[in-house]
């Protein structure tokens, strides 16, 4: 892949399901699940060769894994990410990760929440006040301290130039999850 490229297309089977992406995430070392769906989103983190996910520790708050209700499913980790999206009634996909040519930037995206609830498997829910907006997602850290810290998701711009010279964001992959220091006044 040159420093062009967007990624590897891949084919997903017509029929998604939480064992193919099982599949997918041990064969390419991918820790991390984000699903967005009509209903919600669903946090997962790939242990023991199994899925955690939002739902099975908090189905109130994140719905159940529906294929008919999944818009996108992003399998990421250091290794690369794999996208699932939906196309009409076709599934497409494309894996991405880096090469020795990439020209990339990392950036780090504080997620909503700003108070947390412990939950039960090393999942923690997320809460920001006044707007009610709530999603539990795997602890990435043990004992998370809100006061000092939030949730944050580091995404990585590959990086490509037109015509010009000038610099744009091709595509974007997710790389992890993690926690980001508190800026005073945050």
């Amino acid at each position: 892949m040159s420093r062009h490229d967007v990624g590897q297309s891949i084919q997903p089977p017509a029929q998604l399901d939480l064992a193919w992406l099982g599949e997918q995430a041990d064969e390419h070392g991918l820790r991390w699940l984000l699903v967005h769906a009509d209903d919600g989103i669903n946090w997962g983190e790939r242990r023991a060769r199994r899925w955690v996910l939002s739902h099975d520790v908090a189905p109130e708050i994140a719905p159940a894994f529906v294929p008919e209700h999944v818009q996108q499913v992003r399998l990421f980790d250091e290794a690369g990410e794999l996208l699932i999206w939906r196309e009409g009634r076709a599934w497409r996909g494309r894996w991405l990760t880096e090469t020795p040519e990439s020209e990339t930037a990392d950036v780090v995206h504080l997620l909503w929440g700003v108070e947390t609830e412990p939950l039960q498997n090393d999942f923690v829910l997320l809460n920001e006040g006044a707007e009610g907006l709530r999603h539990a997602l795997p602890a990435v850290k043990q004992h998370f301290d809100p006061a000092q810290e939030r949730a944050a998701l580091h995404i990585r711009h590959h990086l490509a130039y037109d015509d010009s010279g000038q610099v744009y964001i091709k595509v974007s992959r997710l790389v992890r999850l993690g926690v980001q220091p508190r800026n005073k006044g945050e």
